[in-house]
């Protein structure tokens, strides 16, 4: 019972502080990203993939979970993206048809609420560096929001909203040096957990999410000589991990 007051607390705390930081404005300005992601998801999957693996894979996922040996059967379905399961995993409450044309535009506006948060829309913090950087990769991931395979679950516009928050991630690590231990590692861990979300879904961006990983990493625990910083984080990616690098085939 004390163990559940304390966590109870720590969730309250962490909700109340999570308000309290919202900038309010720029959540106005998600409105329309809302929209426009809705309206796009409600059209047809367009990628030529969908119906040459993409539908398959979420339905073996959602059916048979787990099944070793399955790139045998179809070399496409052995790409083990973690999309897929995900969107099995929301076709539980909703449907494998419905979730496969909103977990793309979920991962997209994630990543666009992340992006409008860090931008500072009174006059005096919207020059600042992180202002400035989070207009810069706004465009990028608006762009995703027109894209015709937003609608299919498509590892591609997942992983490019993805590798966006790495490189949002990034630029938090390296830049933000004279923050508190506690903040260093809160983004450390969330610059980690995007690095390994982005090869989970899509191999293609593994040089990425691990060379931002190895980056991170040196630069804390070398340069910075904080070893207590990366060790929590590290476990942490590492376990939630491990259910994707199982289901491997």
């Amino acid at each position: 019972a004390i163990l559940a007051a304390v966590r109870w607390r720590t969730f309250a705390n962490t909700t109340v502080e999570a308000f309290r930081n919202t900038r309010w404005s720029s959540l106005i300005l998600f409105v329309p990203c809302l929209l426009l992601a809705a309206l796009n998801a409600l059209t047809n999957g367009y990628c030529h993939d969908t119906l040459l693996y993409h539908l398959a894979a979420v339905r073996w996922v959602a059916d048979f979970g787990s099944v070793p040996g399955l790139a045998n059967l179809h070399g496409r379905l052995g790409f083990n993206s973690a999309l897929h399961p995900l969107a099995g995993l929301f076709g539980g409450p909703f449907g494998i048809a419905v979730s496969g044309e909103f977990v793309n535009p979920v991962i997209v506006l994630c990543t666009c609420a992340v992006l409008l948060q860090g931008i500072r829309l009174n006059r005096k913090g919207f020059f600042t560096q992180g202002s400035v950087y989070a207009c810069l990769l706004l465009p990028l991931i608006l762009g995703q929001l027109f894209s015709v395979c937003l609608s299919s679950p498509q590892p591609d516009v997942a992983g490019v909203a993805i590798a966006i928050l790495v490189t949002w991630h990034l630029r938090e690590v390296i830049f933000d040096a004279d923050t508190l231990p506690d903040v260093e590692q809160s983004s450390f861990l969330r610059c980690l957990i995007a690095c390994s979300l982005v090869v989970m879904l899509k191999l293609s961006y593994a040089a990425l999410g691990l060379g931002a990983a190895a980056l991170v990493t040196v630069l804390i625990l070398i340069v910075r000589r904080r070893f207590i910083a990366i060790v929590i984080p590290v476990i942490v990616v590492f376990v939630c991990s491990l259910p994707w690098v199982c289901r491997g085939y």
